[in-house]
């Protein structure tokens, strides 16, 4: 992940364009995802506005998209429904 912070950061300053990244934080548990959402931040800093939350509903279930909402108002959220293929 700081791998990919670090080639959006080039690519913004190269481009002198926002980019945007969707991080997969989707877990079976609720502290999980959260931890997996704080390092996301965390690792991303300034940046951390361009970043969206990937949840899959499918795998969480809908209450986890509900709860990363919750817990993360200000961020992007990506809505994932893998296995209905």
């Amino acid at each position: 992940l700081p791998l990919v912070a670090d080639a959006m950061k080039r690519a913004q300053d190269e481009t002198g364009e926002a980019k945007l990244f969707s991080a997969n934080i989707t877990a079976d548990d609720y502290h999980e995802m959260c931890a997996r959402a704080d390092y996301v931040l965390e690792t991303f800093a300034e940046d951390a506005h361009k970043v969206a939350f990937l949840v899959d509903g499918y795998v969480g279930g809908p209450g986890m998209v509900t709860a990363a909402r919750r817990q993360y108002p200000d961020q992007y959220l990506h809505y994932h429904r893998a296995g209905h293929g």
